[in-house]
Formats: structure tokens, sequence, C-alpha cells
């Protein structure tokens, strides 16, 4: 299968192929159907019957708005997603938007220790991640509380508004 240079790619695809949580309530949505009493089909605090399944179904959003970026003639552009996570979503973001320029920003991988030092306590997630160090020396993992808005203002300046670099169209907070 060749993709046309004028075609949008498709998301769902993708993001499923990567290992996404964005696309994950489609792994368990066909057996959800069929008997609902699953761990994966019964949510804490879910009212709405049709809302039970555990995992998100993005792509139907992300193909609508952002399909169009994810052909092959679009103009270069950056992209940016606030929380790394394991970065499952960054390498599909990165295969389905190439003419992107992709950031994230992550807080569990700043230093390990307290939070009243700037540091974070828990399990460095995006570590997990085999472009882990390759992204960090790339500076297109930016690794932060994008609740600072003084570390926002470093990262704005310093890694993402450059000289002749492409301009910043999209932003996904996912924090």
């Amino acid at each position: 299968y060749t993709v046309q240079k004028s075609e949008e790619r498709d998301f769902l695809t993708i993001a499923r192929r990567k290992g996404s949580l964005k696309v994950a309530g489609y792994n368990s949505f066909e057996t959800c159907k069929k008997d609902d009493t699953q761990p994966d089909c019964v949510r804490q605090g879910c009212q709405n019957p049709k809302c039970k399944v555990w995992g998100h179904f993005y792509d139907t959003i992300y193909q609508r708005r952002l399909g169009h970026l994810s052909t092959y003639n679009t103009e270069p552009f950056q992209f940016l997603e606030i929380d790394f996570d394991e970065g499952k979503i960054l390498e599909a973001y990165m295969e389905w938007l190439p003419k992107a320029e992709v950031h994230n920003m992550e807080i569990s991988c700043l230093p390990p220790g307290p939070r009243d030092e700037g540091k974070w306590p828990y399990r460095n997630h995006a570590a997990r991640n085999p472009l882990y160090s390759t992204l960090i020396k790339q500076k297109l993992l930016h690794c932060g509380d994008a609740s600072d808005v003084n570390w926002l203002h470093q990262i704005w300046t310093n890694e993402i508004n450059r000289k002749n670099a492409p301009s910043l169209n999209v932003v996904v907070d996912d924090g």
C-alpha cells in the first residue's frame, strides 16, 4: 500500500499498531458488547452505559480535526503534546504526521526526589521508551512540569520558538 502525497494517513491504524492509549477502547470494545461485566468494561463511576468501556476512542476527533496535517504535501510545522507517558503516542504522531516536528512534555522524567524540590517522587514512565535518550538529546522530549509557567516560557523560548523553526500549529494537553 502506497500513500499518495495528498492522501490523509489513518490515525487509528497507526495508533493501534503503536499501542497508544488514545485508541485503547477498541481493544476491549467487541468483548464488552457481548459481556459488559469484564474488568475492562466497567469504568469506575460511569453512569452512561455507552461510556463503560475502558480506554479512549480519540481517533475520530484526531482524524477529523488534524487529518489534513497527515499528508505528505502539507507544510512543515511543530506539534506539541503535554503527556509523554511511555511515548507510544509520540511514535504514532511521528508516523502519522510526516511533516511535523513532534515535541512532548513529561513530568515523570524529572530527576527523582521530592515534589517540593521540583523533582518527581514516582516512577519515570518515559524512560521505558527505547527512543527516550535520543528524544531528550534532540530536544523533542522536554522533562518538566507543564503547569509551571516559567518552565513553559523557557521551553518555548529556547526549544520551540527557534530561529527558522516551523510554526507551532497544534498543542494537545493530555497531562
